[in-house]
């Protein structure tokens, strides 16, 4: 879900990229972002503001973070800016080419995967493998292998049957040893919504392309993105705040409070597993 996501967004501002100023034309803006990484670090280490009014509300010389507007477990988005990011996985560090947009996926104030559009602009596919194919070969390089074995593909034709079916094709999956993993994938921009649902600005006209141009999106994912459910964290921390596991927490307390659990402020723990686990408020 997250990545399809993270397409669209990519598309809807690479879409309206060429009707306004154009921010790959100024240098871009270093990010440092890890895998598991709690939001809390990843503003102080990058300084950022913190952004008031609406999230959606696209500006490309704030990186901000709306932490009042923000829900729990929703994206971090930046569209539309010019970035270049510097990865932290591990013992390694992966600098990728500038690039536009960059969505993150946090749960409970912790970055559990992000994705990735380099380029500043779409472009037909012979410029698309030439930039696709190092990418490929500085990962396998550095010890990152195949999830399934002899499935990666560094180069492509408009004829792909994927980008026929759907639009977008997978290049490669690939695990560094410790579960992590990135993906690459290829979309034809033309094939891509002209709206994601959850972004409420007019959506941009869809240009006519004469030749079809790709984009290519990079996704990260962290190895223990898995290990806890909504009813570990998310839910008893509503429950503590508000009263109702329904009623949904901002981002501010988790980046406030980034090591919060329910054990440690005396909630009771009445069993169950995954988003079934119930908790109670601790006696008065």
């Amino acid at each position: 879900m997250a990545l399809v996501a993270a397409l669209a967004t990519s598309a809807l501002y690479f879409h309206r990229s060429a009707a306004m100023d154009d921010p790959s034309l100024h240098p871009p803006r270093q990010l440092q972002i890890a895998l598991g990484q709690t939001v809390r670090e990843f503003i102080q280490v990058n300084r950022l503001p913190i952004k008031d009014g609406h999230v959606d509300a696209p500006d490309r010389n704030n990186y901000g973070v709306a932490l009042d507007v923000i829900a729990d477990t929703g994206p971090i988005i930046f569209g539309d800016h010019w970035i270049a990011p510097m990865i932290l996985i591990g013992t390694q560090r992966i600098d990728l080419p500038a690039g536009r947009t960059l969505f993150i996926d946090q749960e409970a104030g912790r970055i559990k995967s992000f994705s990735f559009t380099p380029n500043a602009k779409a472009q037909p596919l012979p410029e698309t493998n030439r930039l696709v194919k190092p990418l490929l070969d500085w990962f396998l390089t550095h010890g990152w292998t195949p999830k399934v074995a002899n499935s990666v593909t560094f180069a492509l034709t408009d004829d792909d049957a994927d980008f026929k079916r759907s639009g977008a094709k997978i290049l490669a999956q690939l695990n560094d040893g410790q579960g992590n993993l990135v993906e690459l994938t290829v979309t034809n921009l033309a094939k891509i919504p002209s709206q994601v649902s959850y972004l409420l600005v007019p959506a941009p006209p869809r240009p006519v392309h004469l030749v079809p141009v790709y984009v290519i999106d990079i996704g990260f994912y962290w190895a223990d993105r898995n290990d806890l459910s909504y009813g570990d964290l998310i839910f008893p921390r509503r429950i503590f705040v508000h009263g109702s596991k329904d009623q949904i927490l901002r981002l501010r307390p988790w980046v406030d409070d980034p090591d919060w659990t329910p054990q440690q402020h005396g909630m009771v723990d009445l069993g169950g597993t995954g988003e079934a686990r119930r908790w109670s408020l601790p006696a008065r």
